[in-house]
């Protein structure tokens, strides 16, 4: 994952705020998106961004379409040196100490138009099958915005330095296998491991069906879901049943409904109001009960 930048060691602003409304516009003003429009609108913003940073800093001008052609550079395979040598250029972009690139544009690109994205995909706007679509795009972009602070990347980087950290599995398709022991396998090495964390953070349809959400809910009761498993609900938090009605008895955030509510699992609470939106009606309810 990309490390986020640290404004405060930049000598010149990244990119202007003024240029991200117009994209942000061109976002809203699509009807029934697919990921490919999407993707067009994320491209052309992070070309805008990059050509404002060449300005702020006096350099020449990128070319047209540099963010797609480095995008897809960047989701082919690599090597654990190309990996390592990739991770190494990110921090000093983001640290300030080397011109940015593409990459960096597109990270920035992403983050600022991620509101915008939220609130038009969340709650089934566009249709439930919209944001699949988009989905796959949206993971990668995810590596490149919202990736580690500095110091920790560079930690992850020191690791590798010193041996502790292996990537040689990072750069091909691995398969975990656990009969006789775990082995990690790829088309070119084998290697036997003593302990394996699932570190792998479950998805909306596994948090669903989990022990605390299953819990809370009636076991006969159908639940309304996106194609990919997440849990439908209001925009206060119910729960939704099959046939559209709500559950009040019960309020849902976070990953459970991700896929449904964008962005439902971040840290960043200023990009959803329902949990302030309960929160609120909670305190005025026990208010009235207590006068």
């Amino acid at each position: 994952m990309q490390p986020k930048p640290d404004y405060r060691q930049w000598r010149v602003a990244g990119a202007s705020t003024s240029i991200w409304p117009r994209f942000q516009s061109q976002l809203t003003g699509l009807e029934g998106p697919s990921g490919e429009e999407v993707a067009g609108v994320v491209f052309d913003a992070a070309d805008a961004a990059l050509a404002d940073y060449a300005q702020n800093f006096g350099l020449e001008r990128p070319a047209s379409g540099v963010a797609r052609r480095w995008f897809d550079r960047f989701c082919q395979p690599k090597t654990p040196e190309e990996i390592v040598r990739w991770m190494r250029r990110s921090i000093r972009i983001a640290a300030g100490k080397r011109p940015a690139d593409a990459g960096w544009a597109l990270g920035e690109a992403w983050r600022q138009l991620y509101p915008t994205l939220v609130a038009q995909f969340s709650f089934g706007r566009h249709g439930e099958a919209a944001w699949q679509s988009i989905a796959k795009f949206s993971r990668e972009m995810e590596r490149l915005a919202f990736g580690p602070p500095i110091e920790n990347a560079a930690k992850l980087v020191a690791l590798v330095d010193h041996g502790v950290l292996d990537l040689r599995h990072c750069g091909d398709h691995s398969r975990l296998l656990s009969e006789h022991g775990h082995r990690i396998v790829t088309a070119a090495v084998e290697t036997k491991v003593d302990r394996v964390v699932d570190a792998v953070l479950p998805s909306g349809a596994e948090t669903c069906n989990n022990e605390v959400a299953g819990g809370l809910l009636p076991e006969s009761i159908a639940l309304k879901t996106t194609p990919g498993g997440a849990m439908q609900t209001s925009r206060g938090g119910e729960p939704l049943k099959s046939d559209g009605t709500r559950i009040e008895s019960v309020r849902c955030f976070g990953r459970v409904a991700e896929g449904w509510v964008i962005g439902h699992d971040t840290l960043n609470r200023s990009l959803h109001n329902q949990i302030d939106t309960w929160a609120t009606g909670l305190a005025m309810q026990l208010t009235r009960s207590n006068s």
